[in-house]
């Protein structure tokens, strides 16, 4: 891959990001806004709006500045490789101004002056439908058929191939003939298309609280369940046609392979998320209901915080150890988040965090 392409692909995936990032505050719960627990009657007030508007301009600006930057600079090969990840912590700095500015103005005004702090909250409960395993069949296969053609493939492969491309798309390393060197993408590719099923099952057997902000609360969050239940499951098809390209690549199956197929799947699974979760909305909260569509809601009633903000760290991470949920909805994006307060979470996270890990050191080893 040529470094124009390089950058070109980088500056779309950074511009992509950046404007995502920008619109999470509309894609959020209507009760929980920067992370912060919201009352129904100030939802719409100025200081919710407010934020709003200067988080959203600021990331804007961020995304763009950067982007002109990197056009002005010529890009320079490390500024464009860090460009996304000074938009990220950028674009979140300014959301924690934000958050815990909205948390001393919750505070000056009292906005749960004269409740309790406690009632029966309501939880709604995962269906017990048949989890949908069709939708994982397709990845599972693409990384069968990697694996299949692997075997077939292994007496032709060099004693010495390459295992890592650069820039210009000729070889830059070589792995010694084995087992492991030759099969070391797919199984990877195996390892995590298992973890995203496990996860996916976990998130559709998870409990999510109402957002009382919003009508049709309970059908809303059994389809946002649904269909994140659905995207995570459609992931590893993507994710695998890019390590059978790289696999077939390193074999020498195919021959010049242009990067921007390399990882177009991965740019497709990009966009596609984006689409849901704008589509969606966290919790549902985007979604369109008639006010006569309706469908069976289990609910069940529990003992619950109403203002649970202490739970949050950041509002962004989640601690509460008297809660058995292993995943939770993010209060800031779409989706779900660990429960760090839960020693099975923390366990998967760390697992989470050990497998890229893993995945370096076996590469530089083999290398």
């Amino acid at each position: 891959m040529s470094l124009s392409l390089f950058a070109e692909i980088e500056i779309f995936v950074s511009i992509v990001v950046g404007i995502s990032l920008a619109f999470v505050p509309y894609m959020t719960e209507k009760s929980i806004n920067f992370g912060v627990r919201t009352p129904v009657d100030r939802i719409n007030s100025e200081s919710i709006r407010n934020a709003r508007r200067i988080y959203t301009v600021s990331v804007i600006i961020i995304t763009l500045g950067m982007v002109v930057l990197d056009i002005i600079l010529h890009g320079i090969t490390a500024f464009t490789v860090a460009m996304l990840p000074i938009i990220l912590i950028l674009g979140f700095s300014v959301y924690f101004v934000e958050h815990y500015r909205l948390l001393k103005i919750k505070k000056q005004e009292n906005w749960f002056a004269g409740s309790s702090g406690v009632v029966t909250g309501q939880f709604v409960v995962a269906s017990r439908n048949l989890f949908p395993f069709l939708y994982a069949v397709p990845g599972l296969i693409v990384i069968i058929l990697i694996i299949i053609t692997g075997i077939l493939y292994y007496p032709r492969i060099p004693s010495v191939f390459p295992t890592h491309f650069g820039a210009n798309g000729l070889p830059n390393a070589y792995s010694s003939k084995t087992v492991l060197s030759v099969f070391l993408v797919p199984i990877i590719g195996a390892i995590t298309t298992i973890f995203i099923i496990i996860l996916a099952y976990a998130i559709s057997r998870t409990s999510i609280r109402e957002d009382t902000a919003v009508k049709h609360a309970g059908e809303r969050t059994n389809i946002f369940r649904h269909r994140m239940v659905l995207l995570i499951l459609v992931i590893p098809v993507f994710m695998n046609i890019t390590f059978a390209l790289s696999s077939f690549e390193e074999w020498g199956l195919i021959h010049n392979l242009n990067t921007a197929i390399l990882i177009s799947p991965v740019l497709a699974i990009v966009v596609i998320t984006m689409i849901v979760s704008f589509s969606t909305g966290q919790g549902g909260s985007n979604i369109r209901i008639r006010d006569n569509q309706k469908s069976a809601v289990n609910t069940e009633p529990v003992n619950d915080i109403t203002d649970d903000d202490k739970y949050w760290r950041g509002g962004v991470i989640y601690v509460n150890r008297n809660d058995g949920r292993i995943l939770v909805p993010k209060r800031f994006g779409v989706g779900f988040t660990f429960n760090m307060g839960n020693p099975v979470a923390i366990a998967i996270f760390a697992i989470i965090i050990a497998i890229p890990v893993a995945i370096i050191v076996s590469v530089l080893l083999l290398h």
